[in-house]
Order: structure tokens, then sequence, then C-alpha cells
């Protein structure tokens, strides 16, 4: 924390003009890190409740309980319910508690939507009701739970909905807006995060999780374009979201250089980065993941430009590998393709100096 490490700073230069208490300062400005624990002692704590959930469900199929499609609702509802009053409590801050939540939270979405399938009778096909029941669920946990893990768990469960009633309605071409509209709230959302939080103070609470829920769900869904003879079947057209990401970038790129008073050098970035990435056009996931590192050194966060290097070396791996050409040509195109970044990363670091 950089203005804790400032204040202590001077506290020891002018202790006498700056009295200081850097735990009760913390305390008053982070009070949701005052029962924080190490990240062991959680690890063991979700490891506990997980394996106490699966000891649970294997109890009630010994008791034949999933036989009632009641009970399985009641049971789901009851796992829900509770989890969400749990989270809303403010005097639950015990490690202990927050795995039980996000147990009793995951239990409740995977037996409701049995329950109500069984109690509704509905047979193949029947995947539509499945995803509209997990959207409206998705949907009430985010806006009900203050648990951060449940908040992010709910966010790619929505979207990833949506984008299974799209597939199920055959409305293959309706994923493009799908991802324009993620792609917009998460660059959206990060660049314009201090104007966000100064005017809503409520979204605080819901700023990260939703943030990265939003980028799992990108990620998720590109990962579909890896197994091209899959996405071909059903969903094409991948060069439309692919020009949606790249004016994305356009934005990021002219809103960072306009940051940092470089606003002459923006058409001339602009246009070799369109160079660069215009053979990969029809593999959105390489723009998105380029998108996401520039985003992440945009707005300073490591670990969304960590994820975009990782999810850029998947997605480029994939893309070599369907190439429909020779081995030989495949590395001629890789070579090609690191020869153009590295020259063109030492022209723009010569010249922006």
């Amino acid at each position: 924390m950089y203005l804790s490490e400032l204040l202590t700073k001077w506290q020891k230069e002018k202790p006498t003009m700056l009295p200081y208490d850097s735990k009760e300062f913390e305390e008053s400005l982070f009070p949701e890190n005052r029962n924080k624990y190490s990240l062991a002692i959680k690890l063991l704590a979700f490891v506990g409740a997980f394996i106490g959930a699966i000891m649970f469900l294997i109890v009630l199929f010994i008791l034949e309980v999933f036989k009632n499609e009641a009970t399985v609702l009641f049971i789901g509802l009851a796992c829900l319910v509770t989890s969400l009053l749990f989270s809303r409590n403010k005097h639950i801050e015990h490690v202990m508690f927050e795995p039980i939540i996000l147990v009793l939270g995951i239990l409740g979405q995977f037996l409701i939507p049995w329950g109500i399938m069984d109690i509704l009778n509905l047979r193949e096909p029947f995947w539509y009701p499945l995803f509209s029941i997990t959207l409206i669920m998705g949907l009430v946990v985010l806006v009900v739970s203050k648990n951060i893990i449940l908040r992010y768990f709910a966010t790619p469960t929505i979207f990833l909905s949506v984008l299974g009633i799209i597939w199920e309605s055959k409305q293959f071409d309706l994923v493009h807006l799908l991802i324009a509209l993620m792609s917009i709230l998460f660059v959206g959302m990060w660049i314009k995060e201090p104007k966000i939080l100064s005017q809503y103070n409520f979204l605080a609470d819901y700023f990260n999780p939703v943030s990265f829920g939003l980028l799992t769900a990108i990620i998720l869904i590109f990962s579909i374009t890896v197994n091209r003879e899959f996405s071909s079947m059903y969903f094409t057209q991948w060069w439309v979201s692919s020009v949606i990401l790249l004016g994305l970038f356009v934005y990021v790129i002219w809103d960072t250089l306009k940051l940092l008073g470089l606003e002459k050098w923006t058409l001339a970035i602009c246009s070799i980065v369109i160079l660069l990435l215009s053979p990969t056009i029809s593999s959105p996931g390489i723009v998105a993941s380029i998108l996401i590192l520039v985003l992440g050194f945009r707005v300073g966060h490591s670990y969304i430009s960590m994820i975009g290097i990782i999810s850029m070396i998947y997605f480029m791996i994939a893309f070599y590998y369907n190439l429909n050409t020779t081995l030989l040509l495949k590395s001629i195109y890789l070579m090609a393709s690191g020869i153009l970044f590295i020259g063109t990363f030492f022209i723009l670091k010569k010249q922006l100096k």
C-alpha cells in the first residue's frame, strides 16, 4: 500500500508532527481486511469444505434422497438461501465460514436446476430450460450474495448461460453481440474505474469479482475457436468478433497515448498493430489476449497482464497448430511473426524516447 508506506516514511522523518498507527489506519481504511488469514489456511479450509460437501452428497445418494424431486429442490433451495444469508451477515467473518458459504452456494446452484427439471419432467431436449434456470440463479447470486468468490463464479455463469441459450436457439451469429457486450463492459470498467467507483460507491464490492468474471468468460468463450471443426459447425464469422476487439484495442491505445501526451503516435501505432494482427483475424482469441495484456499494463494490474500473456501463448499455439499448411510454412510464419513483434518493439522504444 503506497499510502501506508508514505505515511510510515513521514513518521520516521518527523515522528512528533505525524502520529500514525499503521495497523489502526489500515483497519479503518480497509475494514474488510481485519479478519484475513493466510492463503494456506484458506486453501485448507476450502479443501475440507469441499470434501465435506462430497461426503454429504454421497450420504444423500446412499439414503436415496435424490429419488424424490421435491426433496432435491428443497435441499438446493435451503443450501442456496443459507449461503446468501450467511454471506450478507457482517458478523460472520471467521475463516471457516467462507468455504462453507461457497460450498453451500455451489451445492444450491447444482441441486436447484436438477430438482426443477425433475419436477417439471423436462427431458431431452432440456438445454434451453436448464440454461434459463442457471441464468436466473446467476443473476440472483450476483445481486444478493456478499461473497466475492460466489459473485465471481456467478458472472461467467450468467454469460455462459446466455451463450447456451444462443446455441440452443440456433441463432449462432448472436454470439458476436454477446462478445461485444462482454468486451465493452470489461474494457470500460477498467478504463473508467476511478470515475465509476467515485460516482457509484456501492459498486466497489462488485467491481473485482465482476471484472475478473468477465475476463474468465471471455477466455472460455474464445476457447471454442481452438477446436475449428466444432466451431465451424455452429459458430462462424469469427472475424466479426476480431474486428470488434480491434476497435476496442485501438481505443485502449489511443487512451493510453493520450494519457502520456503522445497523441501524435496514435495513427502510426494503431496502423502497425492492425497490420500485425490482420493474419490472426480468424482467431479472435489472439486479439482478445493481446487486448487483455495491453489493458493490464494500461491500468497497472499485473494479474490481468499475466492472464493476457498465458492466454496469448495458448491461443497462438492453437492458431499455428490449426493452420492448414505444411510444418515448414508454419515455422516460417512463426519466425516472421516473432521478427515483426521484436522489430516493432525496438522501433517504438527508440521513437517514443
